[in-house]
């Protein structure tokens, strides 16, 4: 399961760097709905974090 996902990760990482730039964010986004919505990940949660 791990070589798919890297292949994943690896895959929309070349298509966004052939489509050069907004691309890679497009790519990027395109990679997280595919590995929630199709393997099922859970997304990462923002921190709540304070600086004061």
């Amino acid at each position: 399961m791990i070589w798919i996902e890297l292949f994943i990760v690896l895959l929309f990482i070349f298509l966004g760097s052939k489509m050069g730039g907004i691309g890679i964010g497009y790519a990027g986004g395109a990679r997280v709905v595919v590995l929630t919505l199709i393997f099922g990940f859970k997304d990462g949660k923002t921190l709540n974090v304070s600086h004061f």
